[in-house]
C-alpha cells in the first residue's frame, strides 16, 4: 500500500507544477538542486537516528513526512512555496528509501535473499505502472486539489501501517 499510494502522487505533482504553478527550468532545477541536498543530509540524519531509535520507528516517521507532501503542494499558491517545503520531502525520501532497504535486509531470510528482493522489486515495479494511472484518473473525477489531499491521507494512512508492523514484530 505505500508504494502505491507514494506513486500515486508524482504525476500530480508535475501537473501542479506546470499547469497551476506555471513553472520554468530555472524553478524546476532551484527545486531539483534543494531536495538533492537535503536527501544527501537525509541519507546520514536517518542512519544514525535508525541506530539510535530502531528501524521500524524511523521508516514509520520518514513515511509519515512524505504524507506531508500533497498537502502541501494543494496549499501552495507559487512555485516558490514548493522550493521551501521540498526540504522536508527531500529528508523525508531519503529517510524512506534508506529505511525500506534496511527493513527489507531485516526480514528476508538469508537463504534465498536474492530472490525476496527480486520479487519485492517486481512488486514495486507493477505499482509503478498502475499506481501513476490511478492518481491521474483521481484527478479527472475531482480537482487537482482534492487529488492531493486524497493521496495525502492515502500516505498517512499507509505510513502509518508500519507501526502496525513495527508492533507486530
Amino acid at each position: 500500500m505505500f508504494h502505491f499510494t507514494w506513486q500515486m502522487g508524482w504525476p500530480l505533482f508535475l501537473t501542479y507544477e506546470v499547469d497551476y504553478l506555471h513553472t520554468n527550468e530555472f524553478w524546476a532545477s532551484i527545486i531539483s538542486t534543494i531536495n538533492g541536498l537535503a536527501m544527501a543530509f537525509g541519507y546520514r540524519f536517518w542512519g544514525k537516528f535508525s541506530k539510535k531509535h530502531g528501524n521500524s520507528i524511523a521508516l514509520t516517521i520518514a513515511a509519515i513526512g512524505m504524507s506531508f507532501a500533497p498537502f502541501m503542494y494543494a496549499m501552495s499558491t507559487k512555485i516558490n512555496h514548493v522550493a521551501y517545503f521540498v526540504v522536508i520531502t527531500g529528508l523525508s525520501v531519503s529517510g524512506t528509501l534508506l529505511l525500506l532497504i534496511n527493513s527489507l535486509y531485516e526480514v528476508a531470510p538469508r537463504e534465498n535473499r536474492t530472490s525476496y528482493i527480486a520479487f519485492y522489486n517486481l512488486v514495486t515495479n507493477i505499482t509503478l505502472v498502475i499506481a501513476p494511472w490511478v492518481g491521474m484518473r483521481l484527478y479527472q473525477f475531482t480537482t487537482i486539489r482534492t487529488a492531493l489531499v486524497i493521496v495525502g491521507i492515502l500516505r498517512f494512512i499507509s505510513g502509518l501501517l508500519f507501526i502496525l508492523r513495527y508492533k507486530r514484530a
